[in-house]
């Protein structure tokens, strides 16, 4: 027992003499927390030095400090992947932009990155507004639609856009990337539109525009996504659902790191990635209150897309998105692996073209 106290003794002054508690004594005090009073987890923000939590928060303290004065972006990264709701999210994203924008003015310009290492890129974009039963939604094809652009334009995927989709239509695409995709290939498969959680078998929904309200024979369960996923050899997949109650194709996130950018993304670029991002958790979100008249999420993630330089890995994408979206909306939009459906610790890369 002494040994336990000795040591958190230590640990207790390790951090409170550290340049990293500056830090944590700024954000968890500072203006821009008073101001947001941004919920993380769904909790607040606050010290944590009374609370059960102190522990854990101590090593993460002490994390950042081995990493707060790295010139490497892959260190931020390795932070986010570790903590991607920790106290030090918006330093290490600011410190991300730093360094990148340093790095433009010494580096070589964007076709250092060898393109074939990456494989070809793929994206299933759906879109539903009109629906037969359901109450009408006004932005998810306009969400649909802006996001195709940026993928053709900005980062050379072949996009295939379904605007209200039924089931059918939702299930054939999938089970022809099954047959079409090379285990070399990448695909993002995003959903805007009605999503259903059924509270007595906790079984999430999406809702294509075919679907009656009281009869599920038509709805999308997030098995059937999982399970597809998981038949797809593509190296990479990603799903990003714009829906309510998406939250129940997320588990818990696996999490590396590495020590530099051309070998984080070397690495990523191997392992096989399946992965889902999602606007909410369990629970309704916004159809639209973001700019161009589009959703909250789908702007934040745009504008993330818009602003990315040459390589960006999708942990890195969303810990952006999710800052925004929280600071401007109630909802928590979450990215973890898929359950059960082959994730083996990579990440989806965006390549700019």
């Amino acid at each position: 027992m002494k040994r336990v106290v000795i040591i958190g003794v230590f640990l207790f002054l390790g951090w409170f003499y550290s340049p990293a508690f500056a830090d944590y004594h700024d954000l968890v005090s500072g203006p821009a927390i008073e101001q947001s009073q941004e919920q993380w987890i769904g909790q607040e923000i606050s010290p944590p030095i009374q609370g059960p939590d102190r522990f854990m928060a101590l090593v993460e303290i002490i994390f950042w400090n081995t990493v707060r004065s790295s010139d490497s972006t892959a260190m931020y990264r390795t932070y986010l992947r570790h903590y991607p709701v920790g106290y030090f999210v918006p330093l290490a994203l600011s410190r991300i932009e730093e360094l990148n924008s340093q790095n433009k003015k010494v580096l070589p310009e964007k076709d250092t990155y060898d393109k074939s290492v990456f494989g070809d890129y793929h994206a299933l974009i759906i879109g539903n507004n009109e629906y037969e039963h359901w109450a009408p939604l006004k932005n998810a094809q306009r969400d649909a639609e802006a996001l195709s652009k940026i993928l053709k334009d900005g980062y050379g995927f072949e996009v295939t856009l379904l605007l209200d989709a039924t089931r059918k239509d939702i299930l054939t695409e999938l089970g022809r990337f099954r047959r079409a995709l090379k285990d070399s290939d990448n695909l993002l498969i995003y959903y805007a539109g009605h999503g259903h959680l059924d509270e007595p078998t906790d079984q999430g929904y999406w809702i294509p525009v075919d679907a009656d309200k009281d009869n599920i024979v038509n709805w999308v369960r997030n098995d059937a996504i999982t399970g597809g996923v998981k038949a797809l050899s593509a190296k990479h997949v990603l799903v990003v659902s714009d829906s309510c109650y998406s939250g129940k194709l997320i588990r818990g996130v696996k999490r590396i790191g590495l020590d530099d950018n051309r070998k984080f993304f070397e690495s990523m670029a191997q392992k096989k990635a399946r992965t889902v991002m999602t606007s909410g958790g369990l629970e309704p979100v916004l159809d639209g209150g973001g700019k161009r008249g589009l959703s909250i999420f789908a702007t934040a993630f745009i504008d993330a897309l818009d602003q990315a330089d040459q390589v960006v890995d999708a942990t890195t994408l969303f810990a952006g998105i999710r800052r925004k979206v929280r600071l401007n909306s109630d909802q928590t939009p979450e990215y973890s692996n898929i359950r059960k459906a082959g994730h083996d610790s990579g990440d989806f890369l965006f390549v700019r073209q």
